[in-house]
């Protein structure tokens, strides 16, 4: 493949500057601070703690369902390990509801039909 040349590298890098403003101005003050920690944890190596902090809730709970939707669209493994163990060991339990709404309400790329089919499955195949 032919490199770009240094004008088209010069205008993808403005397109991409501007399109970062854009998204930023979109984003509240608390959700592009989560970001930037997210990333700063990623670049200088690990998370200063497995709970993941949430951008809708002053306190993150696991009964509550918008919490539950933050772990899947923006969780890592250690929050989707954690969900998994409450799943496994509280099939019915106030965590397995609260998923049950989310992945039945939303559509989460990759995540709501592995974690419906989960939670089917540990119910013993009943539907929620």
């Amino acid at each position: 493949m032919k490199p770009f040349s240094k004008t088209m590298r010069g205008m993808f890098k403005k397109w991409g500057s501007e399109g970062g403003k854009k998204r930023g101005k979109s984003l509240s003050p608390a959700h592009r601070s989560w970001i930037a920690s997210r990333a700063a944890c990623a670049r200088w190596g690990g998370y200063p703690s497995s709970r993941l902090k949430s951008v809708r809730l002053l306190e993150p709970r696991w009964d509550e369902p918008v919490f539950i939707e933050e772990i899947l669209s923006d969780g890592g493994l250690p929050e989707w390990r954690e969900l998994y163990r409450r799943i496994t060991n509280f099939p019915f339990g106030e965590t397995a509801n609260a998923l049950e709404k989310v992945v039945h309400s939303v559509d989460i790329y990759g995540a709501t039909n592995l974690w419906r089919s989960l939670l089917k499955n540990y119910r013993g195949g009943a539907d929620g």
